[in-house]
């Protein structure tokens, strides 16, 4: 107390501890499997959007997603793959961000890397992943991903996964979630994604 006292007379205002705020932690990348174990190859029907989930637990760029895809058999097929960033505010998603790729693969397993018109810095939270697929005929592309928990449907007041129940050609700028099918294998199923800065 005494050297307090003293220390205060002099015009000395302590500093026990850094009032200043931390450093921003930014990720080089993150992907939406806690457990990095891809468990299946799901099949995606053709001009479907499915919409799944992904925790962002530092800010990290939303630069160059990828997914990991595989194709049977030995004919070249060509797929246009759109992949969008979506929030979540009360039961609306909303575009963030979107990127799309065209792929032609003969056969075997590939890496499908997408780059974004524009890179985004993702704050830290829940976000959701859309990707849709078309090709001219059957889709015949499976993505690496993790198997239907086969639920039948999702938790109330909690979106899982859901896919879009009408065909579309492009990513919706926002869209209702009474709008989506919540429910069945087709609506469960989860892509493995990678986003990397």
């Amino acid at each position: 107390m005494a050297i307090l006292g003293m220390i205060k007379a002099a015009g000395i205002i302590p500093v026990f501890g850094s009032t200043s705020a931390a450093p921003e932690i930014f990720l080089n990348w993150v992907d939406n499997s806690p457990l990095f174990k891809v468990s299946t190859w799901n099949a995606y029907s053709n001009a479907t959007i499915s919409f799944n989930p992904i925790f962002v637990p530092h800010k990290v760029s939303f630069n160059v997603p990828a997914i990991l895809v595989s194709v049977p058999g030995s004919t070249a097929r060509t797929f246009s793959i759109s992949l969008g960033l979506y929030s979540l505010t009360g039961s609306t998603l909303s575009l963030a961000n979107s990127a799309s790729q065209t792929i032609t693969i003969t056969s075997g397993i590939s890496w499908v890397s997408f780059v974004t018109s524009a890179t985004q810095a993702i704050s830290t939270g829940q976000w959701y992943i859309g990707l849709g697929i078309r090709s001219a005929g059957t889709s015949n592309l499976s993505i690496a991903g993790f198997s239907s928990v086969g639920i039948g449907n999702n938790p109330t007041d909690v979106l899982l996964n859901a896919r879009m129940t009408a065909s579309s050609t492009a990513m919706p700028g926002s869209i209702n979630t009474t709008a989506l099918d919540l429910s069945g294998t087709d609506a469960n199923r989860q892509p493995y994604v990678i986003i990397s800065a």
